[in-house]
């Protein structure tokens, strides 16, 4: 398992899917989602796209998606000052 911290939903998912040792392409082909699409998904969402896509991607990535709901909710929340 990754143990970087994540910054940002790019970040998160990106981490995951390399947890599951997926390439991009593979995770195009199980989802049919455009290779492209993916790219930006790890490199320029800062949060989560549709329920529709994280669901299928959730299932791509053994990933409950509620799991990865709360763990993108928290890093949608800024941070507190102490």
């Amino acid at each position: 398992m990754n143990k970087t911290i994540n910054n940002t939903f790019s970040d998160y998912i990106k981490d995951k899917r390399l947890e599951k040792n997926l390439s991009l392409f593979k995770v195009h082909k199980l989802s049919g989602f455009p290779v492209a699409y993916l790219e930006k998904m790890e490199n320029e969402f800062k949060n989560p796209p549709s329920i529709k896509v994280l669901k299928k991607i959730s299932e791509i990535y053994e990933v409950g998606l509620s799991r990865i709901l709360k763990d993108t909710k928290r890093l949608q929340q800024p941070e507190s000052s102490l």
